[in-house]
């Protein structure tokens, strides 16, 4: 072990904290952010089971507590799940045989982890010069969340066809630092193949 990473542990050791920490992200999110985001709400989405709606011409009303682009994401997630019902989307309601409106009762992430070692400092006061953030072991966990239901509508009478229970979809990623120099990712989303040493999954 060389001097220097001697020097560095020394340092962690006598002024590192251990603590966890929890995080609410806000946009711009990462790459890998927003693909846990958004497919936790297509898996939700795909757990629908729609009535016979083949041929049908249907008009999608969202609602969702996320921001606008979650939101317009939302709006085009369920009309590709009409497509695949092989109906059409409408958005004049005068041409409209049907409705269907889908509620996201949450949508978002969760960030957790653990943390030991120093934080890390601007400098001044005590330390006049700056340190930066010295992880003996760090470890993220990303999960994103959705919660949905829908309610389908005949529009001319106004009489609900169906209407689902909720249905969650949920998405996973851990992302760990040892010891400052080593670090991996893992993901249940198959399509994130971060480079090694990517700390994307990082709030």
């Amino acid at each position: 072990m060389s001097k220097r990473i001697v020097i560095i542990v020394s340092l962690v050791c006598f002024l590192g904290v251990g603590c966890t920490f929890s995080r609410r992200t806000q946009l711009p999110r990462s790459a890998s952010q927003q693909i846990h985001a958004t497919q936790a709400v297509v898996r939700a989405l795909k757990q629908f089971k729609f009535p016979d709606i083949k041929g049908k011409k249907v008009l999608v009303h969202v609602g969702a507590p996320g921001d606008a682009v979650d939101t317009e994401f939302l709006r085009t997630a369920v009309q590709v799940e009409v497509f695949e019902e092989q109906a059409r989307v409408v958005m004049a309601p005068e041409k409209a045989d049907l409705v269907l409106a889908v509620v996201v009762g949450a949508m978002g992430l969760n960030i957790r982890g653990r943390f030991l070692g120093i934080e890390g400092t601007a400098g001044g006061g005590f330390i006049p010069f700056t340190i930066p953030q010295l992880a003996l072991y760090k470890h993220t966990r990303t999960s994103g969340f959705a919660q949905a239901e829908f309610v389908l509508a005949d529009l001319e009478s106004g009489e609900i066809i169906d209407r689902s229970d909720p249905v969650e979809g949920n998405t996973r990623g851990d992302s760990t630092t040892l010891f400052m120099v080593f670090s991996w990712d893992n993901s249940d989303i198959t399509s994130i193949h971060p480079p090694e040493g990517s700390t994307d999954l990082e709030p």
